[in-house]
């Protein structure tokens, strides 16, 4: 037990040092170290199963924003492929976060999806109409991408409505919930 919370401990201060690789790898240590602790124990820690995870998911995050969709309707449509690869990976990440039933871990995981899909709303809203079309073409190809885009930004609603609520009934009230409330 104190050595799972210490090993977290270690992982938190190597990520907020700047140590990213050797915080992931201190981060899956926990996993592991959870996954092989007594029942007793693996209940005791699963807060910092949890944002074990949650940080290791975080990077996908991260690629997520680092998707640019260019200029031709191919570029378009190979980032258009990643962005849904790359958010059904997430949301399955934080899924299983909230599948450990951590209050605080619920709240970050929910509000962190908003956030995802807030970011992807605004990217397809800049999308650019590939070259080549124009006219009627060129407005239903702008109404196609709008028509994601508003997708995603319902998405990042009623995630962000349910890290709120979720954070009133645990009584928790911290970066994430402050996040979500932002976001409504």
């Amino acid at each position: 037990e104190k050595n799972i919370e210490a090993t977290f401990r270690i992982a938190e201060d190597d990520r907020k040092n700047g140590a990213f690789s050797k915080s992931m790898k201190g981060y899956s240590t926990v996993l592991s170290l959870h996954k092989n602790a007594q029942p007793i124990a693996r209940e005791a820690t699963v807060r910092f199963l949890a944002q074990a995870r949650f940080e290791i998911a975080q990077p996908l995050k991260n690629d997520l924003a680092a998707i640019r969709f260019g200029t031709t309707d191919k570029t378009q449509g190979a980032a258009a492929t990643q962005v849904q690869a790359g958010v059904k990976k997430y949301v399955e990440q934080m899924k299983e976060i909230i599948r450990l039933d951590y209050g605080p871990m619920i709240v970050a995981a929910l509000a962190s999806t908003g956030q995802v899909y807030e970011m992807l709303a605004q990217k397809f809203e800049k999308i650019q109409t590939p070259a080549g079309l124009s006219g009627d073409d060129a407005k239903k190809y702008h109404d196609l991408i709008q028509v994601e885009a508003n997708r995603f930004k319902t998405e990042a609603k009623t995630s962000f409505q349910a890290a709120v609520d979720r954070s009133l009934e645990f009584e928790t009230y911290g970066e994430w919930t402050r996040a979500a409330r932002a976001g409504l």
